[in-house]
């Protein structure tokens, strides 16, 4: 607190139609106006972190042989176990102007031809902070001999450079004002087609093709304002006691910089291609069939790059090693932790005994030093989606209405969504996969049934008809394929063992399985592509009907009595599975053991309790309404 926010959007357009002989042209303008204010997520009032340390067994507040510990009586005496606070909470006024306008035509060629066709232009300049807060690092700005030194446990040595080489700031005009360039206007062709194969108006062959532009999210402009280093700073104190806080010195860590952000200033607007062909045709009975195919080609989608990652391979150099590391008193010897694996790589260096890694730190490794690991953003991922879709409607008539519908689709992605991380420096080869919301095949279902009427068709009597006629069954059916399950080692092991990169991976390293699915390891250096499409989640499958008996009292008035049920036959769905594995190797902690991995005993079982994964247990209700 306080915490202040306010967005106000305005949207201005207006169109215009006019019809004019076998051509309705079509004109239209639209703007947008953005203005969002909206205060930094930074704690500058302080905040306190208090555990059960300080009151548990063993300490001078705990009597003895009593069992103690708890955060809150901590708390009460003032202990805590670490105290930050921000330097400063800026307030960012964020600002974008938007405008598009288009032409259009309909122009019916023939009677069994009709052509759409049309351009519209977008200008969708980068958002801006009016306060020229946004700081962005730049690669190409930095200077390797302005820039800090980092002694080998990962400290800057006072004094050695600008701890702020590399970054560029609106404020000083050093970098566009919204970020990166803007893209000018840009133009989004359209075209469509609608075509009557038999000249009979019931066999339709429809296709058509567009491009689009969109907006990027805001928060990829909001953190550069907010993690801007030459405003915002968090001091942090160790464990200690309240009353003795003014009297304790605050420090900045290792003074290395964490949360920097930076981005492509070239800049592009994500950019989707959409097209489609389709074939629609009416039966008799008022039943119609539609089969279509139905794609899209996204680019410049946003993606994210530790872009100061320490290069694959290079802690199994020569030049990485520490020579004051390992007992070498000087001069790099023989590094004592070589296993059969890397000798049998060619490598002369495990990376256990590179500068930095005695501290756990990479940060006399990263090429840019004073900075921790970078989200660098560019405008480079790409995706696509490509379906088979066909539809079956039949209208209603005597009695029966129903549909079903079917998808077979593939969507491949470098990056699932904006800032998903991908890897710095083969993206493209590692990352490109099926998106984690591919789902192969859907199926659904739906009917509505009006049963035959027993007592009216045989003539029996009225009162018979109250408990035989006048009941409706209605369902809807769902079935569906599960989607990619990513394997990686989630920093089980010690990723840069394996790559000779970073300590901890600027990514986790994706298990590359075989085809009886057992991992396939080790690998030095470049990771290899990651299994990241072989395993699934279980599928979907759910059936919900309802059975509605009307009971008319007179003309005016009648009364309906449901029975609905939903996952009437209780088919659980197992959604998650267990696809653990189980590694160890000559991590920093254990030098010397050597590399295995296996699959968990519980691999490729299910990991929900039924009833909790999408469909639920069974569920009936009752109930009852009166129609007047």
């Amino acid at each position: 607190m306080p915490w202040r926010q306010a967005n106000t959007t305005i949207n201005l357009n207006d169109n215009l139609t006019w019809v004019h002989g076998r051509h309705t042209l079509k004109f239209g303008a639209f703007y947008q106006r953005n203005r969002k204010d909206q205060i930094a997520w930074g704690n500058i009032n302080g905040q306190f972190s208090f555990g059960a340390g300080p009151t548990s067994s063993g300490n001078s507040t705990c009597p003895a042989n009593t069992q103690c510990g708890d955060p809150y009586a901590s708390a009460l005496l003032g202990d805590f176990n670490s105290f930050s606070q921000s330097t400063a909470r800026p307030l960012g006024k964020f600002r974008y102007n938007q405008l598009e306008f288009y032409v259009q035509d309909t122009w019916k060629v023939t009677d069994r031809l009709t052509l759409d066709y049309g351009m519209r232009f977008a200008w969708i300049p980068p958002q801006y902070d009016a306060n020229n807060q946004i700081a962005l690092f730049d690669p190409s700005a930095y200077n390797p001999a302005q820039a800090v030194t980092v002694d080998t446990n990962g400290n800057i040595v006072p004094g050695s450079g600008d701890p702020l080489e590399g970054m560029r700031f609106v404020s000083n005009r050093t970098l566009p004002k919204g970020g990166w360039k803007d893209r000018g206007i840009m133009p989004e062709p359209r075209f469509g087609f609608a075509y009557d194969l038999l000249g009979t108006h019931r066999t339709i062959l429809r296709g058509g093709a567009g491009m689009m532009h969109d907006r990027v999210q805001g928060n990829l402009i909001f953190n550069p304002v907010f993690n801007n280093p030459a405003i915002v700073q968090t001091a942090q104190v160790g464990e200690g006691n309240i009353a003795n806080l003014p009297t304790m010195g605050a420090n900045f860590g290792t003074g290395v910089l964490g949360g920097i952000v930076g981005a492509d200033r070239n800049g592009q607007v994500p950019t989707v291609y959409s097209y489609s062909l389709g074939l629609q045709h009416e039966f008799g009975g008022g039943m119609t069939l539609d089969l279509s195919y139905v794609g899209t080609q996204s680019r410049h989608l946003v993606t994210s790059r530790d872009v100061n990652a320490v290069p694959y391979g290079f802690a199994f150099t020569a030049a990485a090693q520490d020579p004051n590391a390992c007992g070498w008193n000087g001069t790099v010897g023989t590094d004592p932790n070589l296993t059969p694996d890397y000798t049998n790589a060619g490598l002369s260096y495990t990376g256990i005994c590179a500068l930095g890694r005695n501290a756990y730190t990479d940060a006399p490794l990263l090429p840019y030093k004073g900075y921790g690991q970078m989200s660098y953003m560019k405008f480079d991922g790409t995706a696509n989606y490509n379906s088979l879709q066909a539809s079956f409607q039949r209208r209603f008539s005597k009695g029966l209405t129903a549909g079903a519908v079917y998808t077979w689709s593939h969507a491949q992605t470098t990056a699932n969504s904006d800032q998903d991380t991908v890897d710095p420096f083969f993206p493209r080869a590692l990352d490109y996969r099926s998106a984690s919301f591919d789902r192969r095949h859907v199926f659904a279902a739906n009917y509505v049934y009006d049963l035959p009427n027993v007592t009216r068709h045989f003539g029996g009597p009225k009162w018979l008809s109250y408990v035989t006629d006048n009941f409706q069954l209605s369902g809807v059916t769902n079935f569906m394929t599960g989607t990619p399950i990513d394997t990686s080692n989630n920093w089980q092991g010690e990723p840069g063992a394996q790559t000779g990169g970073n300590m901890w991976g600027a990514l986790p390293l994706y298990y590359v399985l075989d085809n009886n699915l057992n991992p396939i390891y080790p690998h030095f250096g470049a990771p290899l592509r990651g299994s990241r499409d072989v395993l699934r989640t279980g599928g979907l499958q759910t059936w919900d009907m309802s059975l509605f008996k009307n009971l008319p009292v007179t003309e005016r008035c009648s009364i309906q009595l449901r029975l609905e049920a939903f996952n009437i036959f209780n088919h659980p769905n197992f959604i998650d599975k267990n696809v653990g594995f189980a590694e160890d190797g000559p991590w920093q902690w254990q030098p010397g053991t050597p590399f295995s991995i296996q699959k968990n005993s519980n691999f490729g079982t299910n990991a929900d309790t039924p009833g909790t994964a999408p469909g639920g247990f069974r569920v009936i209700q009752l109930g009852a309404k009166v129609y007047f």
